[in-house]
């Protein structure tokens, strides 16, 4: 607990330069991989007041996990922490903790159904093949920078609508 009371929790205001930690990460594509995932787990198994436990569960885990990487940010860890950063911003990194985050959909699933089998599991692994899969997407189009990136266009549609189409599928045969 001592811990957190050394940590500078403050509210900073937009624009404001500040030595403050925001205690909410802001790697808008996680939370995004995270609550999806939650929301496919809980279509593969159906709503319990359980599943509720594992969404706060992967919240805090989420949460937790960016103030220990903030304070090592801060902290005399500096090695450690540009070895963290080395590691994060590499196509390994970016997919270990995509599939970390999709561990969500098969706990989500379980506390539905309140079994563990090849459905539940094949609610996260279709969870982290789509995510991968965007996350080799980003990367390529970031290297090309002459191709400009769309916030939503009809590709992205596409392969929503793929993904989807390819869940019911897997959930009605299982």
């Amino acid at each position: 607990m001592s811990f957190l009371r050394s940590l500078p929790l403050q509210a900073v205001s937009r624009g404001q330069e500040s030595n403050a930690m925001n205690i909410f990460p802001k790697q808008h594509g996680a939370w995004a991989i995270l609550f999806t995932s939650f929301i496919v787990g809980m279509a593969s198994g159906g709503f319990a007041a359980q599943s509720l436990f594992v969404l706060a569960g992967a919240l805090a885990a989420f949460i937790v996990y960016n103030l220990v990487i903030t304070s090592l940010r801060r902290s005399s860890f500096a090695m450690a922490f540009a070895w963290h950063r080395r590691w994060e911003r590499s196509l390994a990194g970016e997919i270990l903790e995509a599939m970390a985050l999709c561990a969500v959909a098969p706990l989500a699933a379980y506390a539905g159904s309140g079994r563990f089998g090849m459905r539940e599991i094949s609610a996260g692994m279709l969870c982290g093949i789509f995510f991968c899969a965007r996350i080799i997407r980003v990367r390529y189009l970031v290297r090309l920078r002459e191709t400009p990136i769309r916030i939503l266009g009809y590709r992205e549609i596409a392969y929503a609508a793929v993904f989807a189409a390819f869940a019911v599928f897997i959930f009605n045969n299982t």
